[in-house]
């Protein structure tokens, strides 16, 4: 069992979105059925929807417990970039997973990347525009077709 806890700075618990350069503060809490395992942290973000997916790194930690039970407190710098969006296209999501070897136990928590607490949310009319621009600044590709309007040259 992993449990992955989250807080802000503060000490404001059960609240999921974080600011850019917000500090973000994490106890992972573990009950393994053996010891001397290895836990790895990330926080990361991925894209989900049209053209290539992609998944990046923001922080990782990692270290062995020595116990069946026991937690770790961490903290970290939320990024400035990129900040999680819900669109038709284009969605960005950002997790904090924990994994532990050699037992193959995963542990995901959710959370948001925000300057307003929500995720970006477009006009219908500027949707395709702002997906371009979003997967050009993130290299994301996808082959140019007319069906596809966020690989125009516009």
């Amino acid at each position: 069992m992993i449990q992955i806890d989250l807080k802000h700075e503060d000490g404001q618990a059960n609240e999921d979105w974080f600011l850019p350069g917000e500090w973000l503060i994490a106890t992972v809490r573990w009950e393994l059925p053996q010891e001397d395992c290895q836990i790895k942290i990330q926080l990361l973000w991925e894209t989900e929807g049209k053209g290539t997916g992609n998944r990046e790194a923001a922080y990782q930690t990692e270290w062995v417990a020595g116990t069946v039970r026991g937690e770790r407190d961490f903290r970290c710098r939320m990024p400035r970039g990129p900040l999680s969006c819900e669109g038709v296209l284009l969605k960005i999501r950002w997790y904090l997973d924990c994994y532990v070897e050699p037992l193959g136990i995963k542990a995901r928590r959710p959370l948001q990347l925000s300057t307003t607490a929500d995720f970006i949310r477009l006009p219908e009319g500027k949707k395709n525009q702002a997906v371009a621009k979003a997967m050009k600044l993130m290299g994301i590709t996808s082959p140019q077709n007319e069906s596809n309007p966020t690989t125009s040259d516009r």
